[in-house]
């Protein structure tokens, strides 16, 4: 069973994505204790349409 994540804001800050993947590793550790942050920062950057975490991190380095 997954928790819901908070609702994403409407212009998002790369500090929410680091928290979410904090969660989403909290989420991966009951089912995989070996799990790794990184693991868990991929699973969130696919989850809103970018191939890795670094893509993710670029996008919002140059939308600020």
């Amino acid at each position: 069973m997954s928790t819901a994540q908070p609702a994403q804001p409407a212009r998002p800050h790369l500090d929410w994505y680091r928290k979410a993947a904090k969660k989403k590793l909290d989420e991966l550790h009951r089912t995989n204790p070996a799990a790794k942050l990184a693991d868990a920062q991929l699973a969130i950057a696919r989850e809103h349409g970018f191939p890795s975490w670094r893509a993710l991190n670029k996008h919002m380095s140059s939308a600020s």
